[in-house]
């Protein structure tokens, strides 16, 4: 049992590997992803972007969180040879290393509420224009074994907690 985001252009992958691997996927919710921008950066103050202004700057992400998917979703709005891309151990770091930069990240619209970096101003939000771009967030199990009912339970209490 365990939680993930499945970005847009990750799903017709996902789904195969589910597939291959005997894996099932419950959505617990959908979600939007925006970028993220220190103070330092020039786009700080602009609430909407263009996907291929945003690339024009490194790209932080965290271990194994920028796929061959993501590259090639980039790749149609920039030239991704010339995408500069920095990996760090974990989201803390990404948040901290985009704060103290000109970097910027991705996230989904959920994980900035109450996000203490945004709160504080060190962090901008900026969206997309145009279609917004979309994630998925559930649990994956093995479909040959039922989920208990603590993790039912759990499914059941997250699902609450993002309808309030």
């Amino acid at each position: 049992l365990g939680i993930i985001m499945i970005c847009n252009n990750e799903e017709e992958r996902f789904q195969q590997e589910m597939l291959k691997n005997g894996v099932a996927f419950k959505e617990l919710y959908r979600d939007e992803l925006c970028f993220l921008v220190g103070v330092q950066h020039s786009l700080y103050k602009q609430e909407i972007v263009e996907l291929s202004e945003i690339l024009t700057s490194p790209y932080v992400y965290y271990k194994g969180g920028f796929t061959e998917d993501d590259q090639n979703f980039f790749a149609r709005y920039c030239d991704i040879g010339k995408l500069t891309t920095v990996c760090m151990k974990d989201r803390e770091s990404v948040k901290k290393y985009v704060v103290r930069s000109k970097a910027t990240t991705i996230l989904p619209v959920r994980a900035t509420m109450d996000n203490i970096y945004i709160q504080s101003g060190l962090l901008s939000t900026l969206k997309l224009n145009g279609a917004p771009w979309t994630c998925k967030v559930g649990v994956v199990y093995r479909k040959d074994m039922p989920l208990s009912r603590e993790a039912r339970f759990i499914i059941e209490s997250i699902k609450n907690i993002v309808k309030q």
